[in-house]
């Protein structure tokens, strides 16, 4: 795949992924393999860690367009390979959380996958992604869930500096 065009976007407008897709299945050794590659280069690119979780709730079936969905992701991974994170000193390490929300619901249930960044100084020190437990009723509630989780998760780091 290096040869290929490069993707310029993790990921395409609108696509929406399910266990009960209807086309072909694929060679799952190559899917899985292809899947924890990507979950190994997440430790150097962050940035990939919502997608490539994605991409593998679907390891035990498999389908085309979960397989063209994670050879995006690499194409990506190609075109970004000379982007690197910078480390640089600072005079004020200051703690800050980034949040968000999928907004659209999950094919397969009504769960929604957020995610929250935390950064000292301008490194990333802690990053999660994952679905929710609970179900929202409206999208205002489901921020106040969010908020609450990364606020919980940024005490915790706050004592352990």
């Amino acid at each position: 795949m290096k040869n290929n065009k490069h993707a310029p976007t993790l990921t395409m407008m609108g696509l929406k992924l399910g266990k009960e897709d209807c086309s072909n299945n694929v060679n799952l050794p190559l899917y899985k393999r292809m899947g924890g590659h990507l979950l190994y280069s997440t430790k150097t690119k962050p940035n990939l860690m919502y997608v490539v979780i994605l991409a593998s709730r679907f390891m035990e079936n498999p389908k085309e367009t979960h397989l063209l969905k994670t050879k995006r992701i690499i194409r990506y991974v190609n075109g970004t390979n000379g982007y690197d994170i910078l480390c640089t000193t600072l005079n004020e390490f200051r703690l800050v959380g980034y949040t968000d929300s999928d907004w659209e619901e999950s094919v397969d249930n009504s769960k929604r996958t957020s995610i929250y960044v935390f950064h000292l100084g301008l490194g990333v020190i802690s990053q999660v992604s994952k679905k929710k437990i609970i179900v929202s009723l409206s999208t205002t509630n489901d921020e106040y869930v969010v908020a609450t989780g990364e606020t919980c998760q940024g005490i915790w780091i706050k004592r352990q500096c």
